[in-house]
């Protein structure tokens, strides 16, 4: 379920070329700040759990060059991504690469090269994948991109390398439809179809907008057996007054053809409208339940000095400020009986009784997590800070 639920929001989202699909309109952000780190969260039933870290690198036109997947507990190389840029700052390579912990290397995984008209609107994309056992590149996969008059995007062609027969077969085509705005309006999925050599439809999406903003996106799947599209789900996003998408609501319609809740998205911002939280939560029994949390930090960041945190049976948790210079304080109605200060790496810095505040004035600047224990020794709270002077 959860899977879907990623799946969807990323066909909502984006398409391979990096074009917004469909493109939502800026929010007035007066100072960018772009992450150099993320942490990636999982809920553990009543604390949040650290799952893995993204370490991001930029270049001098703020263009995310790399970013490097570290898992707990201590941290280790998981994954890598480097990206290339032409002088227009359009994206010219995609590669991926997997930390090998038997030596200690990075070996290839996969890579996409990007190639652009003369309006930099990308024309097809190659994807190589890497082979161990003759240590060299392989075709995979191309998409090709037309467009209209306006440069939007109309039609994607995907197709895939049958490496034995030394030969490309189509696999997926992609419609795109706009108004008189330039906004998407409708997106078709077509597969190939090998029987009978003909595109079958397979999958739709329907957008709607509100005051040139982007709505609704409701998905169909094509019923076979009656030539008529039929609702799956839906995906409605709500903003605050800057513009910045605050919510996505996923919805998946039922046997009675109903609506129901999902999984939704929740996004906080600071004052300069940069990103700074992500939650995720699903729909269970009638209530909304904490899935995962993407916590961004960057020096430039300007964090609530007062973050309170819905733990489960409606208790509250409150560590401030953030970020802090020597003292950290803490509010909640959780049951804790110490606390427990980590540094990045998973190092144990502190470990005290149960204590309103806590001084960090020593430490070193950077990120830290303080953590609740119980009576029992399980962590019934886990919340990142920044130290900075």
């Amino acid at each position: 379920m959860k899977t879907l639920a990623v799946l969807i929001s990323i066909l909502f989202a984006t398409n391979v070329s990096g074009q917004s699909i469909p493109a939502q309109k800026a929010s007035s952000n007066s100072t960018l700040c772009l992450p150099d780190s993320t942490f990636f969260y999982v809920w553990g039933g009543s604390y949040w759990s650290l799952n893995q870290k993204y370490i991001n690198t930029y270049d001098a036109n703020n263009n995310l060059i790399e970013q490097i997947f570290k898992t707990v507990p201590s941290f280790v190389n998981s994954g890598k991504n480097i990206r290339t840029y032409n002088v227009a700052n359009k994206l010219l390579t995609n590669e991926w690469k997997n930390w090998n912990s038997s030596n200690s290397t990075w070996i290839n995984n996969s890579l996409i090269s990007y190639t652009y008209n003369v309006n930099s609107c990308a024309i097809n994309d190659l994807t190589e994948t890497w082979n161990t056992t003759t240590n060299s590149w392989y075709l995979s996969s191309k998409n090709t991109y037309t467009y209209d008059t306006n440069n939007n995007l109309i039609l994607k062609l995907y197709d895939e390398y049958n490496t034995a027969a030394n030969y490309w077969y189509p696999s997926t085509k992609i419609t795109f439809t706009y108004n008189l705005n330039n906004d998407l309006i409708t997106q078709i999925i077509e597969v190939w179809d090998t029987t009978n050599s003909v595109w079958m439809n397979n999958n739709k999406t329907n957008y709607s907008y509100v005051n040139n903003y982007l709505n609704t996106s409701t998905q169909q799947s094509w019923d076979i057996n009656n030539g008529v599209w039929k609702d799956i789900t839906k995906q409605t996003l709500t903003y605050d007054g800057n513009n910045n998408v605050i919510g996505n609501l996923l919805q998946v319609q039922s046997p009675s053809l109903t609506w129901q809740n999902y999984n939704r998205t929740i996004s906080n911002y600071d004052p300069n409208n940069n990103k700074t939280i992500e939650i995720i939560e699903s729909w269970q029994n009638g209530n909304w339940i904490n899935d995962y949390k993407y916590q961004h930090y960057a020096g430039c960041l300007l964090f609530p000095v007062n973050l309170t945190e819905k733990m489960s049976g409606n208790k509250h948790v409150m560590i401030y400020p953030n970020p802090v210079s020597s003292t950290v304080f803490i509010k909640t109605d959780l049951n804790y009986k110490s606390v427990k200060v980590m540094d990045a790496t998973g190092k144990i810095i502190s470990f005290v009784e149960q204590e309103k505040s806590i001084s960090i004035s020593e430490l070193n600047n950077g990120i830290y997590s303080i953590q609740l224990i119980d009576e029992n020794g399980s962590i019934i709270a886990n919340k990142v800070i920044i130290k900075s002077n």
